[in-house]
């Protein structure tokens, strides 16, 4: 029992201290709404008050997406959200400190935004042919079946798809769940990529 506790406290600090090397090349393809940023209310209400106004983002996700930053990795958010929350986003971005390259938002309400996202990152994958792909998510919408897909047509260039579990909604094999950061930093550390 000891020698898992220490093993386990040796991958954590491991985790806590990634090296900024070992993003190179990699592009982070992230979700806003629930993956990012606390969206999920109680109510409809609730949830579209909190799309359209939240500045709360989930503990620890401004220090992953900074570490991603400082080991040289692209980091894409990719919402389903439309110009008309951009403001709102770009404020809870500037009060977290977090370095990102752009901010895709959808172009219409009129828009699916299944389409919107399935389109989106294989453009970028196509733009960045030379990077490996982390896609981030959660499983409220369509997220986890729409990365499925995409590992399905791209299978050498995705490295992981992490999907946050919101529901009950059952997952596609070979997604992984994470309720926190360190779920995210434990898994890295342990498929032990040479970026």
């Amino acid at each position: 029992m000891i020698n898992k506790l220490l093993l386990l406290s040796c991958v954590i600090i491991y985790c806590v201290n990634v090296k900024a090397q070992e993003f190179q090349n990699t592009l982070i393809i992230s979700d806003l709404d629930n993956t990012y940023k606390v969206t999920k209310g109680r109510t409809f209400v609730g949830d579209f008050k909190n799309i359209l106004f939240s500045k709360k983002s989930y503990k620890g996700m401004p220090e992953l997406f900074s570490d991603f930053k400082k080991g040289a990795a692209r980091v894409v958010f990719l919402t389903n959200q439309t110009k008309l929350a951009e403001n709102n986003v770009l404020k809870m971005l500037e009060k977290d400190k977090v370095s990102y390259d752009t901010i895709l938002f959808r172009s219409s309400i009129f828009k699916s935004g299944k389409k919107h996202k399935k389109v989106a990152i294989e453009q970028l994958i196509n733009k960045n042919s030379e990077f490996k792909v982390i896609l981030m998510g959660d499983n409220l919408g369509a997220d986890a079946n729409i990365y499925k897909a995409i590992h399905k047509k791209y299978p050498t260039k995705i490295l992981a798809i992490y999907i946050r579990p919101i529901t009950k909604k059952k997952l596609p094999e070979g997604v992984i769940t994470y309720k926190t950061t360190y779920d995210i930093r434990i898994s890295e550390a342990l498929f032990e990529r040479n970026w």
